[in-house]
């Protein structure tokens, strides 16, 4: 959940800052300058979100999620 709220909370200041730094990079506006932004807040809010909620959840809840991932990916390798 706290992955969730900080990828949302933190994504305006990175498109923020993406705007910012690409006006000092002399980049002119248009449609490839907003999907730019646009990907490069979604990449890294998103990349935060994974960090927070890796770092929130417990040592057992990632070991048994592991265990759960294994056993789903072995499933569909032998089937």
């Amino acid at each position: 959940m706290w992955g969730l709220v900080a990828g949302v909370v933190s994504y305006p200041a990175f498109a923020w800052y993406g705007k910012r730094y690409l006006d000092g990079q002399g980049l002119e506006r248009g449609f490839t300058r907003t999907v730019l932004v646009l990907l490069m807040a979604t990449i890294l809010s998103s990349a935060l979100g994974y960090g927070v909620a890796w770092m929130a959840s417990t040592p057992q809840s990632r070991n048994s999620q592991a265990q759960l991932q294994k056993k789903g990916t072995a499933s569909w390798l032998t089937s």
